[in-house]
């Protein structure tokens, strides 16, 4: 009797919570997927007239957003038209605060009781805001579960060229919604090209890629506009991965309203280096140190003392990383790499470094500045760091000495930094020029202990000579102008237009990050706004002319005059303001 009694109980529960009331207000209400971070949905109300989405605004200070006037609610069978707001016109421009901050409220046709979850979509346009499967039930359900994993070292990755694949999983199905796109940016081992490849989400929410490699690659995923997955994504050449990501940006929402939540998964892969793409790296910032960093530059007034204060707080972090016992090994030795990454990196770019804070005592005049070069017992302590352990292949080429310490450090021509650092000039060659390698480069590549190197080079100039083969007669010929005047004679003819200038180089890793940016832009703003990009490596002069310090910069041009610029990798959010404002 009991036993019955009991099951009768559980069963009207479960009766009253299917087809009971919903409450009529949600706060930060989850949902399965955004394609923007400048919105927080924080409010979704229903009432007898209306559904009231309430929305939060993180943009850049006293620049504008904008909703359409044809935004909608759905529920998979009916749409349910935009009839009223508060705190925004539709159509018009909502400016943000000081702070880059502003609130508004959506007023939709009021959507049945019954209905649990429902999807925002501002219009059906590239770039537009997508809220996907808001939940109006309250429930707190994080769409992927934290995967286990046992693995007590770092699998080694392989230097080698492979075909490569990434399947994409959303854990939902876009069906009866607006298209989404997925992009994938393949950063190759070498050489150091970042490789697009763009496809649509399917209704089932699958999506896949398929592309060579050379050597372990890094790779940024973008949903929509943004990027989901905890960073860069690490491919073996050869494997085949599969990821389940949640694109709704929980956690963003977590800590920007200080929610009492514990963090999501994000995304769950599969392939030779699972653990460390699930999650691995997440920890990234915890011994990344920049602030530390800065200081070092203060206090340094010589390539011996930065030196000298690199080797103690690498050796500080080492110990740190040593001592924390709540990180698994395998994240240990990946963190090892990076943090001598880091050091690597200051020590690459000390003339810069130490170049500029000279500048920031004689009035920003560099020319004063004495190049001095390290001597073999300031870089003693880099043959301690293990450096040609093939792990630092996962760091891309940011795991890589500069060639003028390779050559103090690494004398004989041997191991991953030296060939590396060898093969690279050879390379660009091939790449920025089209030449093929002469008798004097083939010596080089031939003495070399890695074959790999060669053998990606030779591969690249028959890749060239194909496409001589099949390319059209259309190239432009360059201006016949002094250099510092080359820039200005190339955007001549698009004087009456806004022009977006991005000045890169192929070693810079924020660069990278900013390609995806800048070629949406280009694609969003194709028929609007002309744009180009500039290797600082090839073209010295014209940085310099317009006081380019720093990369990545993007200059703005309208009239021929630069009207604005960024510096550094900001969001694509950022970047369309600027040019929103010159349109």
């Amino acid at each position: 009797m009991k036993k019955v009694l009991f099951t009768l109980i559980v069963s009207c529960l479960l009766l009253f919570s299917c087809t009971g009331k919903l409450p009529p207000k949600v706060d930060y209400p989850r949902y399965d997927f955004r394609n923007t971070s400048s919105q927080e949905l924080v409010c979704v109300e229903r009432t007898d007239t209306a559904t009231i989405l309430s929305f939060h605004s993180f943009f850049i200070p006293r620049q504008w957003i904008r909703v359409a006037k044809e935004a909608y609610l759905t529920d998979g069978a009916k749409h349910y038209s935009l009839i009223g707001s508060e705190g925004i016109t539709p159509g018009e421009d909502l400016f943000m605060d000081d702070k880059g901050e502003a609130e508004y409220q959506l007023l939709f046709e009021p959507i049945p009781s019954r209905v649990r979850e429902i999807s925002y979509v501002e219009n059906e346009e590239a770039g537009a805001f997508l809220f996907y499967h808001i939940d109006l039930t309250g429930a707190k359900r994080p769409l992927l579960k934290t995967p286990s994993f046992n693995s007590e070292t770092l699998p080694e990755a392989d230097l080698k060229t492979g075909e490569s694949s990434l399947e994409v999983h959303l854990p939902f199905s876009l069906k009866g919604l607006p298209q989404v796109s997925a992009k994938l940016y393949v950063d190759d081992y070498f050489p150091p090209v970042q490789n697009e490849y763009s496809t649509v989400i399917g209704e089932n929410g699958v999506a896949s890629f398929t592309f060579k490699q050379n050597g372990p690659a890094r790779a940024l995923l973008f949903i929509g506009q943004e990027i989901h997955a905890p960073g860069y994504i690490i491919i073996n050449p050869g494997d085949k991965i599969e990821v389940t990501v949640d694109p709704s940006g929980r956690n963003m929402t977590v800590e920007r309203f200080k929610l009492d939540e514990a963090p999501t998964q994000e995304a769950v892969f599969t392939g030779k280096f699972a653990e460390l793409n699930s999650f691995g790296r997440t920890i990234d910032n915890h011994y990344a140190a920049s602030e530390q960093n800065m200081r070092l530059i203060d206090q340094a007034s010589s390539k011996s003392d930065l030196a000298t204060a690199t080797k103690v707080i690498y050796n500080e972090r080492i110990s740190s990383l040593a001592d924390d016992s709540t990180i698994p090994p395998f994240q240990k030795e990946y963190l090892h790499s990076f943090i001598a990454a880091q050091a690597i990196g200051l020590l690459s770019d000390a003339d810069i470094l130490l170049s500029y804070k000279y500048a920031s005592t004689h009035d920003g005049d560099r020319t004063g500045y004495v190049v001095e070069a390290f001597t073999p017992e300031d870089l003693d302590f880099l043959k301690d760091m293990d450096l040609n352990n093939p792990r630092m292949m996962l760091l891309g080429n940011d795991g890589i000495l500069g060639s003028s310490l390779n050559s103090i450090v690494f004398p004989e021509k041997k191991g991953l930094q030296r060939c590396y650092s060898e093969a690279f000039p050879i390379a660009k060659k091939v790449l920025k020029q089209g030449l093929t390698p002469n008798d004097e480069d083939m010596a080089i590549l031939d003495a070399l202990d890695m074959p790999f190197f060669k053998d990606c080079i030779l591969s690249l100039v028959e890749e060239n000579e194909k496409a001589k083969e099949s390319a059209p007669d259309c190239v432009k010929e360059v201006p016949d102008v002094p250099s510092e005047k080359l820039l200005d004679a190339i955007l001549e003819p698009y004087r009456g237009s806004v022009v977006l200038v991005d000045f890169w180089a192929t070693w810079c890793g924020p660069c990278r990050k900013m390609a995806p940016v800048v070629e949406a832009m280009a694609e969003k703003y194709a028929d609007k706004v002309v744009v180009g990009k500039c290797d600082v490596d090839d073209c010295a002069d014209i940085p310099a002319q317009y006081g380019i310090r720093n990369i990545p910069t993007i200059l703005y041009i309208k009239g021929g005059q630069v009207v604005a610029k960024t510096v550094g990798a900001v969001p694509a959010s950022e970047v369309e303001a600027n040019i929103e404002a010159l349109l």
